[in-house]
């Protein structure tokens, strides 16, 4: 009765942490109204494409569709579903974006409760989710930040019951258990191996399956895909053989989809692109004189103090010497490359410098002043991650003994995945925007006592951890 009275107090908080997600989203949503209907990276105008034609492209107007490869094709594709004979349905889209923000503050709940097995602490971590202010400000946005966090959660949440399976559900390997002192003993009946089996083998289906679809949101996360395998075939110390048979499972099916995008791309672009054809643009526009310029005539000043790039004389630039003069988005891809590289040689120090200022601008926790944006909002929202940065580095020294672990792991290599590939590509606030439901889980598990190895309550009271997992 005390088991099935603590279960119905967990039921009673989700429910609420729900409730509260939807009210403040809602509420969000309802105050910008207008935010959703710009359409700056062309997302809304592929789905229509896509929807009218069932060609994967742009129109702006023309009779046939162009087919292009600019942008991953996973958001496009969902919210061309919400296209009606008026145009894209906004308000369809919020709604999805509305699903998905509630979701990901229930799933870093779970994750939170699962780990550390404090109620206070896992509404904490769904808490700080809800009322994150980029999170909030993205799901107005007719973008992929809302999408690709919600995924991010998806794959974390299997990942570590992926884990938890193999662990318990399998026996050690025998090197692993001589290591410890100890015999290897079967304590499940044929039967049950079995169907743990095919548990950890579903499981591991299931990763596959997120992560491909995490890379057609955004290209990154197939370096983020390939870091998590390799931790599973090189970071763990139990089970490996069954670790390795999942990693191979998981792989494969990341490989196959980055397979079927890159054959579709030879196939109507006559070039194997396996990301996008944007990642010249990117690279260039963290890689031109004007933002090097930009860098170097500006003084380190407070980070609350810092001013946006004006980048219309770039625009400018780009306009005449790529889109102007030459034909074809992959050629355009080519020469914004080229263009990039041809600056970073001519100015190695500026690079070096610009790469650092990229990592900085992706971590700072001051929104850049720009007009129209006060400067008590500036302050607002800066204080607010500066205080959840610090609660992160808090934590992190804390479990420090704990960051090879499966649940920590997922953070970690997100954490590189993104601080890596900004460095050398465009970087802003947004593009950390997957990882804020990571961040918000780890700055909440600094406010509890240390986190114990499993959850078995037989109460109503909160369970007392115990000291020293690492699970």
């Amino acid at each position: 009765m005390a088991g099935a009275g603590y279960h119905r107090v967990i039921v009673r908080d989700a429910l609420s942490l729900a409730l509260v997600a939807l009210i403040v989203r809602v509420s969000w949503l309802w105050v910008h109204p207008s935010y959703m209907v710009a359409d700056p990276d062309a997302y809304g105008e592929i789905a229509r494409t896509l929807a009218d034609t069932g060609v994967y492209g742009v129109r702006y107007g023309a009779i046939e569709p162009s087919i292009t490869a600019f942008r991953p094709p996973l958001y496009p594709w969902l919210i061309s579903w919400f296209v009606n004979s008026e145009g894209l349905d906004v308000t369809g889209v919020a709604w999805m974006h509305l699903v998905m923000g509630v979701v990901t503050a229930l799933g870093v709940w779970s994750l939170v409760l699962h780990y550390h097995g404090q109620r206070s602490v896992a509404w904490l971590a769904g808490g700080l989710v809800v009322v994150d202010p980029l999170l909030l400000n993205q799901s107005s946005q007719l973008m992929t930040e809302t999408l690709a966090a919600f995924l991010v959660v998806a794959i974390w949440w299997t990942y570590v019951m992926y884990h938890r399976v193999v662990d318990r559900s399998t026996p050690p390997d025998k090197e692993a258990s001589q290591a410890r002192g100890q015999e290897v003993a079967v304590e499940a009946s044929t039967g049950e191996r079995t169907r743990s089996a095919r548990a950890w083998i579903a499981l591991s289906a299931l990763l596959g399956c997120l992560l491909t679809l995490a890379y057609l949101c955004r290209p990154t996360f197939l370096v983020w895909s390939l870091m998590l395998i390799a931790g599973d075939l090189f970071l763990a110390r139990r089970n490996r053989r069954a670790r390795r048979v999942g990693g191979v499972i998981a792989l494969s099916m990341v490989m196959l989809g980055v397979t079927a995008w890159t054959l579709r791309n030879q196939h109507v672009l006559q070039r194997p692109v396996w990301a996008t054809t944007h990642g010249g643009y990117t690279l260039l526009l963290g890689n031109n004189d004007w933002f090097y310029d930009h860098l170097v005539d500006r003084p380190w000043l407070w980070p609350w103090h810092r001013r946006s790039w004006q980048p219309e004389a770039f625009f400018a630039a780009y306009q005449e010497r790529v889109v102007d003069s030459i034909a074809g988005e992959c050629r355009q891809d080519d020469a914004s490359k080229e263009w990039a590289m041809e600056t970073i040689k001519r100015r190695p120090m500026t690079a070096i410098w610009a790469s650092l200022q990229r990592v900085i601008r992706l971590w700072n926790p001051f929104p850049a002043s720009v007009p129209g944006r006060s400067k008590s909002l500036v302050l607002g929202v800066g204080l607010f991650y500066c205080c959840k940065s610090l609660a992160v580095a808090a934590c992190l020294f804390r479990y420090r003994r704990c960051l090879l672990s499966a649940w920590w792991w997922t953070t970690l290599s997100l954490a590189i995945t993104l601080t890596t590939v900004h460095s050398l590509y465009w970087s802003n606030p947004r593009m950390r925007a997957p990882i804020a439901p990571m961040t918000a889980a780890v700055a909440a598990l600094a406010f509890g006592a240390h986190a114990r190895r499993d959850v078995r309550v037989d109460s109503v009271q909160e369970p007392a951890p115990t000291t020293g997992a690492c699970d």
